[in-house]
């Protein structure tokens, strides 16, 4: 430790006979005979003094000593040095820990609400939540801050104390500390440091070289601070963003919705009654075909259209009114937003359809109709024939068999299908062998095959009439 030791008698001491030899003060060796004023020998316990003039000043116990004050001054450059230079590095790696929010539209995750990935959605939550701020609320908060403004602190005091005789003795105390070392020894190590050239050059150059640690610890807990408060108040910013960004989205999109729901209530009943005026009859209009999802040349025989049109008079809402691809983007909006109050449209939510077709039914009966109509024509017998066009009356129809060309005789009980398949036929070719031999005589020149024919196709036309089977839907 160094200090000065306990004296020796310079008679009884083997490494020093002579004036002047150099004494070691590090600790380490126990040998050293001195008459420095202050420091008595005869007050040492078990040491006498043997002669007079030994180092009778200070000077010269301080140039004997020189090489010992030297070593105690690197050590002290060296550990406050060290000091400063720990204490650099982590207020360095303090500021570099200030913290930094930058700005966040929710407006642009909002446009792609449909297609975020998991990570974005996770992001705009967490903004939502904290702004993108969730550190400490001041500077003494952030990592390091108590390390750096530590050594900081410490490091400051120890360069101030090497330029001062205090500081130098708190130094020594601080470096050489244990509980032997009293005040009379710290006074002497110090006086030796402060009088070593050695020392006293790399104890000068501490202060010059970290003049500026204070100005860089303040300003670091100012910048870190700042840091913070702009944190805060960036975050905060964030967060209020949102209100507005969430309800415009909502509005944009619900108010389309809703105008279309209005208008709906508005026109529906007028658009009902025009439909079921239109379906009253087999000439219908285009918007009525589109409505009914019928087309031109639709059979009906004589079925009544508006029997079958299905009428809602319910009131439209914006669950009604809303695409498929508004309810997507509504259901991934009201996932984002996290919002309760979001459940105005449903994925699976029903159009309201103000006329509607009742196909069903009317595919049904319409398939009775034909059936009927079919079975008629192939099989029904004795029902065709109308008196008011046979002028020898229906039961004298037979005579108008060509005899020559056939030998049935069931004319007269014919069905339809039979008429237009083999007897009519048969009347044109009858026709135009009476036509080419001459054989005229029938009223208006025709043979009589001709205007019977005519005669039975008119009472043909009034059977087929029974069953409108020529009844179609014409666009009007």
């Amino acid at each position: 430790m160094p200090y000065a030791a306990p004296l020796v008698d310079d008679e009884n001491d083997p490494n020093k006979k002579s004036f002047g030899n150099p004494v070691n003060i590090s600790g380490q060796s126990t040998t050293i005979s001195t008459g420095i004023p202050g420091q008595d020998a005869s007050s040492v316990p078990g040491v006498k003094q043997k002669t007079s003039g030994n180092y009778t000043n200070i000077q010269s116990y301080l140039d004997a000593n020189k090489e010992q004050g030297d070593t105690m001054g690197a050590k002290i450059a060296g550990d406050v040095t060290s000091k400063a230079d720990d204490a650099t590095s982590k207020i360095g790696a303090y500021e570099a820990k200030a913290p930094s929010v930058q700005a966040y539209d929710p407006n642009e995750a909002i446009s792609r609400a449909t297609s975020l990935s998991d990570s974005e959605k996770a992001q705009y939550k967490t903004n939502k939540a904290t702004g993108g701020y969730s550190g400490p609320q001041t500077a003494d908060g952030i990592e390091g801050y108590q390390d750096a403004n530590k050594a900081g602190t410490e490091a400051v005091a120890a360069i101030k104390n090497t330029g001062t005789e205090r500081g130098q003795r708190e130094l020594l105390k601080q470096t050489y500390n244990r509980p032997q070392y009293t005040a009379g020894e710290n006074n002497l190590d110090q006086t030796l440091v402060q009088n070593s050239a050695g020392s006293k050059s790399r104890l000068e150059q501490i202060g010059p070289k970290y003049s500026k640690l204070s100005d860089y610890l303040s300003g670091a807990n100012a910048k870190v601070g700042n840091a913070v408060n702009a944190a805060n108040s960036q975050a905060f910013a964030n967060k209020q963003a949102f209100i507005p960004a969430e309800q415009s989205a909502r509005t944009a999109l619900v108010s389309p919705i809703q105008a279309r729901a209005n208008q709906a209530n508005q026109n529906n009943p007028a658009y009902i009654n025009r439909v079921l005026d239109d379906a009253s009859d087999n000439v219908i209009s285009e918007e009525t075909l589109k409505a009914l999802g019928l087309n031109e040349g639709q059979d009906l025989f004589d079925m009544k259209l508006r029997d079958y049109v299905n009428q809602d008079w319910s009131p439209v809402g914006i669950d009604n009114a809303a695409t498929n691809d508004e309810r997507n983007k509504y259901a991934a909006l009201n996932a984002l937003f996290d919002d309760p109050t979001m459940n105005q449209l449903t994925v699976d939510g029903k159009a309201i359809e103000p006329v509607k077709l009742n196909k069903e039914k009317f595919d049904k009966d319409l398939a009775a109709k034909k059936a009927e109509y079919n079975d008629a024509y192939t099989n029904q017998r004795g029902t065709i024939f109308n008196e008011k066009y046979m002028p020898y009356g229906k039961g004298d129809v037979n005579q108008w068999i060509p005899g020559a060309l056939t030998d049935r005789r069931d004319l007269s009980t014919a069905t339809a299908s039979e008429l237009e398949n083999y007897w009519f036929p048969l009347l044109d070719q009858a026709h135009q062998q009476a036509a080419a031999a001459g054989q005229a005589g029938a009223p208006g020149g025709n043979s009589v095959y001709s205007w019977a024919k005519n005669a039975m196709q008119q009472s043909l036309n009034d059977w087929k009439n029974a069953y409108q089977v020529n009844r179609k839907i014409n666009k009007g």
